[in-house]
Parts: structure tokens; C-alpha cells; sequence
């Protein structure tokens, strides 16, 4: 459970950097099962079933998206799920006007025991960059020992900003304490309080598709998962009953 996230622009200072951040995540639904046509598809759909209109800008690929790292330490994607690499792909989420985001960990693997972002902070971040990424989810598994997670989050935030390439930086950690935690807590709840502000203000958002709206509303707010699991169906009516299928045969 996350009970701590922080969202941070890295080198983004314009006016635009401050509006609400709204995007989809591989992870709930499809976990490991990542891939560059998933991503594409996932592209296809957002642009043309109005949760693009409605403002979400972001398409973040989660965990499992690499594989190693190669003799210069430079993280490898899976050359199967993602043949044409990030950078491809990333140009492609481009051209259907969204940002491309993805998943590492500050510490030495990721959650799914792929290599982690720890002590190749820098190099990480100027291949997003040159990648085309436009978004970092940085996780919280595989520590090594005494690790200082203030001390890496800073040194990531600092290689972001230092690649020359505007980057969200997304902060996900569960046991952060003392006067980090406060001011971390304090700076979400501050923009948090705003936007729901701002948002009662605001003329209503363009509507969504006659396919998207139902799911929304049936999903509710806090219901990503069975959200994800509707839009499967969409992507793949051939699977539709599959997720049921499977539960039900647990």
C-alpha cells in the first residue's frame, strides 16, 4: 500500500507544469504483462474514447518494462515485449498527444526483481530523457542496507532536473518518517486542497464516450482495478469473460 506519494516536475517551471496530472497505469490490471503493442493500443483508445478530452495526459508503463543492463550500465527493455525499444515507443504515445511515463526504483531491483535505478541515478535519468520520457514512477522494494531513501530520492530529483528534459517525477514509498514525511505529506496536501478547489470552480469537463462513461461510473472513484478490467474488454472483446474466467476458476 502506498500511503506516501509525491509528484514533482523536474525541470519544468512554466505555468503549464502545474495543471492536474491525470494519466493511466499498466500496473493494476495487466502487472508484469507489459508490452509495446499494450501500450500502443492503450494509446489508440484514450485518444479516440474521450479520456483524452476529459484531460488525462499521461501513459505510464509500470513494472517489468526491462530486463538488464547492458556493459556501459545502460538499462536494457525487454527486447521481446518491447522490439522496438522505449524511444519508438515513446514517439509513437507522442504523436497521439500524450506523455510517455515509466517505472524504476530507487533501490537495487524493482519490486519484480528487475535491475533498479540505485547508484545509476544520472545515467538513468539522461536515458529517459533521451528517450523521450516524460514521466518517472520510482519505487520502494530491494533496499540495500542502511539505506538513506531521502539521500537517493534527492539524487534522482537532481538527475532528472540536471538531463535537460522536463520529467514528473513520482515519488511511491511507505515508511518515509520524521521531517522528510511532514514536508513531503504537506507539500501533496497543499496542491491537493487547490486542485479540488479549483475544480469546483471549473465548467464541466467535456464529456466522456458513450463506451467509457458507463465503466466510469459503475468503476466509481476508488475501483481502478474493475475500471481496468471493463477497459480490457474494450481493447480485447475476444478476451472480455477472461479475467472472470479466471477467478472463477481459483
Amino acid at each position: 500500500m502506498v500511503i506516501a506519494r509525491g509528484v514533482m516536475d523536474c525541470g519544468d517551471r512554466s505555468p503549464s507544469s502545474k495543471a492536474r496530472m491525470m494519466g493511466w497505469n499498466s500496473w493494476n490490471y495487466f502487472g508484469c504483462n507489459v508490452s509495446d503493442t499494450l501500450i500502443r493500443g492503450i494509446a489508440d483508445l484514450m485518444a479516440t474514447n474521450g479520456m483524452q478530452a476529459a484531460g488525462y495526459q499521461f501513459i505510464n508503463i509500470d513494472d517489468c518494462w526491462q530486463v538488464s543492463r547492458d556493459t556501459n550500465g545502460v538499462i536494457m527493455p525487454d527486447p521481446t515485449r518491447f522490439p522496438n525499444g522505449i524511444k519508438a515507443l515513446a514517439d509513437y504515445v507522442h504523436s497521439k498527444g500524450f506523455k510517455l511515463g515509466v517505472y524504476s526504483d530507487h533501490g537495487l531491483e524493482t519490486c519484480q526483481g528487475r535491475p533498479g535505478g540505485y547508484g545509476y541515478e544520472y545515467l538513468d535519468a539522461n536515458t529517459y530523457a533521451a528517450w523521450g520520457v516524460d514521466y518517472l514512477k520510482y519505487d520502494n522494494c530491494n533496499l540495500p542496507a542502511g539505506d538513506d531513501a531521502e539521500a537517493d530520492y534527492l539524487r534522482m530529483a537532481d538527475a532528472l532536473m540536471s538531463s535537460g528534459r522536463p520529467i514528473t517525477f513520482s515519488l511511491c514509498h511507505w515508511s518515509m518518517a520524521g521531517v522528510f514525511m511532514s514536508i513531503l505529506t504537506e507539500t501533496i496536501r497543499r496542491p491537493a486542497r487547490a486542485i479540488i478547489r479549483s475544480a469546483a470552480r471549473e465548467s464541466p469537463r467535456p464529456p466522456l464516450s458513450a463506451t467509457i462513461r458507463p465503466m466510469w461510473i459503475s468503476a466509481g472513484l476508488h475501483s481502478g482495478q474493475r475500471f481496468s478490467r471493463q477497459l480490457f474488454g474494450v481493447l480485447h472483446p475476444e478476451r472480455a469473460g477472461f479475467h472472470n474466467q479466471r477467478h472463477a476458476d481459483k
